[in-house]
């Protein structure tokens, strides 16, 4: 038992030094005797032989060098999924003159009448296509790039930023002195004691389980002799309200999910005017002015559409309100395999999950607070160590370039609001994967909010005061809730 433990270290040790035990043990590979007339033709051909072996020879030569080219080591560019997403995203802006950041609409006088922000945020699915669980993993990716976008336009308003640099240049051409070395960096040091004590301790067991006494093994000293350092820490903190911030339009495929978001100061007075319940509210339908169920039918189209339908959208309503619309969808986990029962008590769960996600698109669009907190760590060192181990002095290099990065992003929302109302259910199967989704629309408007307390069956309070002048209101409609930026 001893033996097979002590092959298993001399197999671990080999493997390190880039041999194996089959390269030890293997016999010599036999000499094949040529037939007499492959030599004979050979040794005709012998000048044609060797061209031959060289040009394959400089093929395979320039095969490995292409295939160690720096080119041809990383990941192409336009082969990611996040690329066809940003495509996509750039196609968009440009169809409608906008682009990521602050953009600003000027009359033909040069004086600006419009100014709005768009931001952009991406996230990966964790999920493959195949996994049950992979339309709630698309949900939890549009939620995920959707914070991501709240996070960057929170910094864009503004920002706590704290930077620290720090370089250190240190050789040591003294002679070596075990005992004096530690004071060159005593906390350095005794971090790197108790690291190393660990790494010996787990590597002491490692080698008793082989069957090897760890104390023929000597400990090294360790001496720096030269360190080139650089580090860059960058702090940033933002905390900001984002109420009025909306979905402008999402993409995705089966890896990621991008989602560009707008804010104006309008979108940021109406989600305002709901949330403390104001805003008078129409009640004579429009001539010709389709419904807003009617315009998301007309926009969306087939019913798997709805699929690809996230966030909050602002539309006009048959009277000439203001409509806030929700989408909601929530994946049914079960497959053909499962009973009945499993997948109806699935389906039920997704319904109630579909409704409160429509639900909580409201409230963050309403009334909510991201705070952000973004920390970004840069790092490039290198040393020159001089070790000694069992009275042998050797020289050693270490290079160590890296980046940390921390990003927390946390959204709070709580308001109340009257009215919400569901206009549509759904059930598809998304058209890619075959998953089963179900989701849900839910509108609020002026309207559902005073048809909610039955305010237009009660008889109207006589007023001795002068009627308020009647409110403007443009009309606002897109086939794509966007092409007029009503925002």
């Amino acid at each position: 038992m001893k033996t097979t433990k002590k092959l298993g270290l001399a197999a671990v040790l080999m493997t390190a030094s880039g041999f194996s035990l089959a390269d030890a043990q293997a016999p010599p590979a036999p000499h094949v005797p040529v037939a007499p007339q492959h030599l004979a033709l050979q040794n005709e051909g012998g000048k044609e032989t060797d061209a031959v072996m060289a040009e394959n020879s400089g093929s395979n030569a320039s095969i490995e060098e292409q295939s160690v080219e720096a080119s041809n080591m990383f990941p192409v560019a336009d082969q990611l999924s996040a690329n066809d997403l940003e495509i996509k995203r750039d196609n968009y802006l440009s169809k409608r003159g906008m682009k990521l950041g602050q953009n600003i609409k000027y009359n033909d006088q040069g004086v600006p009448v419009k100014q709005y922000y768009i931001g952009w945020g991406q996230a990966n699915i964790s999920l493959s296509p195949t996994d049950v669980a992979f339309a709630d993993a698309r949900v939890a990716a549009f939620e995920s790039a959707l914070l991501a976008a709240k996070g960057e336009f929170v910094k864009t308003k503004r920002r706590q930023i704290a930077s620290e640099s720090m370089q250190r240049f240190f050789q040591d051409e003294r002679d070596f002195d075990p005992e004096k070395a530690a004071a060159n960096d005593d906390y350095l040091n005794r971090m790197t004691d108790k690291v190393a004590t660990l790494a010996e301790t787990k590597l002491d067991e490692l080698l008793i389980e082989a069957g090897e006494d760890p104390s023929k093994f000597g400990s090294a000293e360790k001496k720096r002799l030269a360190e080139d350092s650089f580090q860059k820490t960058i702090s940033v903190k933002a905390l900001s309200n984002v109420a009025g911030v909306r979905t402008l339009a999402s993409f995705e495929d089966q890896k990621s999910v991008g989602v560009m978001i707008v804010y104006s100061q309008k979108l940021e007075e109406q989600a305002k005017a709901i949330s403390r319940g104001k805003g008078a509210s129409k009640s004579q339908r429009i001539a010709g002015k389709s419904s807003v169920p009617q315009q998301i039918e007309a926009s969306v189209g087939d019913k798997e559409n709805y699929i690809f339908q996230h966030g909050v959208r602002i539309l006009t309503d048959e009277f000439g309100n203001p409509a806030l619309v929700a989408f909601g969808q929530s994946g049914v986990r079960a497959t053909n395999n499962d009973s009945k029962f499993k997948v109806d008590m699935a389906i039920k769960a997704a319904k109630s999950a579909s409704q409160s996600f429509a639900s909580a698109q409201f409230s963050e669009f309403v009334n909510a607070t991201v705070a952000l907190e973004d920390k970004t760590q840069l790092l490039s060192s290198t040393q020159i160590n001089q070790v000694s181990q069992d009275g042998i002095l050797t020289e050693e290099e270490q290079v160590n370039v890296g980046k940390l990065i921390d990003n927390y992003v946390k959204q709070n929302s709580r308001t109340k609001i009257t009215g919400m109302t569901t206009i549509k259910t759904w059930t598809a199967n998304h058209p890619d994967t075959g998953h089963l989704i179900v989701g849900e629309v839910l509108m609020w408007s002026p309207f559902t909010r005073d048809a909610a307390t039955q305010k237009f069956n009660k008889a109207p309070a006589k007023s001795t005061q002068p009627k308020p002048a009647k409110q403007q209101n443009k009309l606002h409609q897109s086939a794509d809730f966007e092409s007029d930026a009503s925002f």
